[in-house]
């Protein structure tokens, strides 16, 4: 952290650096053969691997067992890599470990209980030694993957950065691939010097390794010179306040008007004076913003003002105690008040939790916006949609955020529709991880909404939005809501019961635990569960 001490200063506390690690670092780039440290030593690298991941996660087998992290831009280059890898490395692994390794595959390919293609490709070459691991897969598999690095069972992981970020997972070797990300819509640009430290963090195993290497590739001598001046001797950013964003800033700012903490623009300053926000910029911006924060919820009808003095609305205080955005709360306020019936269109109350800015939206790639463009045509003059769209010719942008919000709406519908993962993935092209995620994040906003049904009294509106969220968490169509409330049974089993004829509680109180062991997927484990649930005084 290059502004430390300013930290320090702002705590009032006393600045203590240190650089001190529990195993040394050496950094350097490869080119052609050869990593070239700091120090401007040099290493020649000898193994017969043919693409430059795969001779370095060799050479650092062959130098002593260790194991190697890869660092790549995108998640699609993640599984590229980790093939490549797969085969060289399969070459070291001793029988006990392809034996374990494979039990590590059979978990990753069960994780789901539906196996998908992406399932399939991890198990592959988990089987050989190497792995994958980005955001879009499930949390299981990842901490399959994770596991079985520690154990020594793994050799090579190719990541996206995020393993960087959020997990401990040090390896005897790191290898940053690519320092270049794309980002709309500027194109390819360098990544920050901080997180570069934080993957090349990551090498050095203590208690293993002597030292750790963190090594950078390079493709010309004057772009190895770039690398080594701009990474490896490079003062990493500072550290900046994130309050200093209004949609940080106005959750903070109505929940501490929400709990009753301060109760006046003095006091919401006085406040906001003791955080590194503050520190970092001028009165005046922080009046601005804060100002500007605080219009918005008066406007909103989130807070009052009586003379000096602040307080929250009704709305403003459940809005808080619902942990969303301010700006969440207000579009689906706006939204719900355009409710006349319980006659609602599923896909209107999807679009409409899309529409707010706690959930995080797909891309919309080209191809995406003629089918797109016409699905909303379709279904706009019909009247499903509970925002309308804005003016394709006099709003392109918003109109953009529209058709993304809409996919991101398409998909959640392909779930509650009981698509198969795979052919979510497909479509979409996300994992199962980012699946979660958004079903996640459905749930509770349409929880919120709700509850903000409730507030304002739209009545209609109760029954589809509680029916929606149960038929989000499991990934269900209606008719299997009771099926799917039983514990250990989730969308796949809930259908094969339905299937097999078993389409409500009564029909499983009246089978025998033997015959219902033989639906697919149930199994006599599972059918001694639902039969002791669905005799049980709760049901």
């Amino acid at each position: 952290i290059s502004n430390s001490s300013s930290i320090a200063d702002w705590l009032s506390a006393q600045h203590v650096r240190s650089e001190w690690r529990p195993v040394p670092l050496k950094e350097g780039v490869y080119l052609r053969g050869d990593i070239v440290f700091e120090d401007l030593s040099k290493r020649e690298v000898k193994t017969s691997a043919k693409d430059r991941v795969s001779k370095l996660a060799a050479d650092t087998i062959e130098q002593g067992g260790g194991q190697v992290l890869v660092f790549v831009s995108t998640r699609r280059s993640t599984q590229a890599a980790a093939r490549k890898a797969a085969k060289k490395i399969r070459e070291y692994l001793t029988k006990n470990e392809k034996e374990r390794l494979k039990e590590v595959a059979h978990t990753i390919e069960t994780a789901l209980g539906e196996s998908t293609e992406t399932c399939r490709k991890l198990a592959k070459y988990v089987r050989q030694g190497t792995a994958f691991h980005h955001a879009g897969l499930h949390h299981r598999q990842r901490r399959a993957v994770e596991d079985a690095f520690r154990e020594n069972l793994l050799k090579v992981i190719c990541a996206t950065p995020t393993l960087a970020a959020g997990v401990n997972l040090p390896s005897q070797r790191t290898v940053v691939r690519d320092y270049k990300r794309y980002t709309p819509p500027y194109g390819m640009q360098p990544i920050p010097v901080l997180e570069y430290k934080q993957m090349a963090g990551r090498a050095g195993r203590p208690g293993y390794d002597e030292y750790g290497e963190a090594i950078l590739l390079a493709d010309s001598e004057a772009e190895q010179e770039t690398l080594m001046d701009e990474y490896i001797l490079a003062e990493p950013e500072e550290i900046k306040s994130k309050l200093a964003s209004e949609p940080a800033l106005r959750t903070h700012v109505l929940g501490s008007i929400a709990s009753g903490y301060v109760n006046s623009l003095a006091s919401m300053l006085e406040f906001i004076d003791q955080t590194f926000f503050a520190y970092q910029y001028s009165a005046e911006r922080v009046r601005s913003i804060v100002e500007k924060v605080l219009d918005f919820l008066k406007e909103e009808e989130m807070i009052s003002e009586e003379g000096k003095w602040l307080s929250a609305t009704q709305f403003g205080v459940r809005v808080s105690q619902l942990y969303i955005d301010p700006l969440s709360g207000v579009r689906l306020r706006d939204g719900l008040k355009n409710v006349e019936s319980e006659e609602l269109s599923e896909l209107g109350l999807l679009h409409l939790i899309c529409s707010t800015p706690d959930m995080t939206t797909l891309h919309l790639r080209k191809r995406d916006y003629s089918d797109i463009d016409a699905f909303v045509a379709d279904h706009a003059e019909v009247g499903e949609f509970l925002i309308q769209p804005p003016n394709e010719f006099h709003e392109p942008e918003k109109y953009e955020f529209y058709l993304s919000e809409v996919k991101t709406a398409q998909l959640l519908q392909a779930w509650i529709e009981e698509a198969p993962e795979d052919r979510i993935h497909e479509r979409f092209k996300v994992g199962a991880g980012d699946i979660r995620r958004k079903v996640s994040t459905a749930e509770w906003l349409l929880y919120a909404a709700h509850e903000l049904a409730k507030l304002f009294k739209i009545k209609p509106a109760y029954q589809p939005l509680r029916k929606l969220r149960q038929r989000i968490k499991y990934g269900i169509k209606e008719e299997l809501l009771d099926l799917a409330s039983l514990r250990g049974i989730g969308r796949v089993r809930a259908r094969s019961l339905h299937n097999a004829g078993y389409e409500t509680l009564e029909d499983l109180r009246k089978v025998s635990v033997e015959k219902l062991a033989r639906v697919p997927h149930i199994g006599s484990k599972i059918a001694e569960r639902v039969r002791k649930q669905v005799t049980s005084d709760k049901f």
